[in-house]
C-alpha cells in the first residue's frame, strides 16, 4: 500500500471560502461579493476564537502562547504593543505568567492584581522590588502596571502571554489555527451567514448537526482544551 507520507493539511482562505459557499449557497465558486462576505465572516470568527475561554474553544489555544522580556525602567506602567511600546509585541490578549528576573537569570514569580487592588495602592511613586502586576488590554495598547516603581532597572520581567490570531487579508493566506478546528470553522461560519443568505431549514439543521459534532470532537481530542498539560523537559 502506498501512503502519502503527509501529516498536515494546508487550507487557505480561498479553499475555506469555497467549502463555506457550498454549504450556504450550493456554489463551489462563490461570486466576488460573496467571497468578500465570507472573508469578513472568517475574520469575525477568528476575532472571537482567539479570546481565552471562548464559546468556540473552552480552553486556551496553546499555540498562541509567546514569551517576551520586558526591560524595566523607573516607572510603574508599561505599554505592550508593536511600534513604540516598551515591549515590541502584538497587544497581548492575556498575561498568563510574569516572573521577575535578575541579571543572574534568577526568577521570582509575580502575582496578578485586579483593578481594585491596583487602585488601592495609595502611593504609586514609591520604589521597591515589584511583586505584583495588573494587566489591562486596550484598543491601542496593552497596559502593564506594577505595584511599585522598580528600584533595580537591570531586572526584567519574563512574560508569558497569549497573542492574537493573524487575520485574513488575502485569499491565498492560511489560518493561524490548528487543523483540528477547520471543520468547526467551516460549519460555524456557514451557520453565522444563514440569516443573510436565507438558508433553508433543512440545510441549517444539517449544518448545525455537523457543527455540534465537530465541536464535540474538538473538545474531546484537542489538548488545547485541557485544563492541565505537561512539559516533559520540566520533569
Amino acid at each position: 500500500m502506498t501512503t502519502s507520507s503527509t501529516y498536515t493539511v494546508t487550507v487557505n482562505a480561498e479553499k475555506m471560502a469555497k467549502a463555506i459557499s457550498r454549504i450556504v449557497w450550493g456554489e463551489p465558486d462563490p461570486q466576488p461579493e460573496r467571497l468578500d462576505e465570507i472573508i469578513e465572516a472568517i475574520n469575525f470568527w477568528l476575532f472571537q476564537a482567539q479570546e481565552p475561554k471562548s464559546a468556540i474553544s473552552p480552553g486556551d489555544f496553546l499555540w498562541q502562547r509567546e514569551t517576551t522580556d520586558l526591560t524595566l525602567s523607573s516607572k510603574i506602567s508599561y505599554d505592550l504593543k508593536p511600534s513604540g511600546g516598551d515591549a515590541d509585541i502584538q497587544i497581548p490578549l492575556e498575561i498568563i505568567t510574569a516572573n521577575l528576573k535578575d541579571t543572574d537569570d534568577n526568577e521570582t514569580p509575580m502575582s496578578d492584581m485586579d483593578l481594585f487592588e491596583f487602585q488601592s495602592i495609595t502611593n504609586k511613586t514609591s520604589t521597591g522590588t515589584p511583586q505584583r502586576y495588573y494587566y489591562e488590554r486596550r484598543l491601542d495598547t496593552g497596559k502593564l502596571y506594577l505595584d511599585v516603581v522598580p528600584a533595580d532597572t537591570t531586572d526584567v520581567i519574563d512574560i508569558v502571554y497569549l497573542q492574537p490570531f493573524e487575520v485574513i487579508t488575502a485569499t491565498t493566506q492560511t489560518f493561524d489555527i490548528d487543523s483540528n478546528f477547520y471543520r468547526l470553522m467551516k460549519y460555524d461560519i456557514a451557520l453565522d451567514m444563514a440569516p443573510e443568505s436565507r438558508m433553508d431549514g433543512e440545510t441549517f439543521n444539517m449544518a448545525m448537526s455537523r457543527r455540534n459534532e465537530a465541536k464535540a470532537i474538538v473538545d474531546s481530542v484537542s489538548p488545547e482544551n485541557s485544563n492541565e498539560y505537561f512539559e516533559p523537559e520540566l520533569y
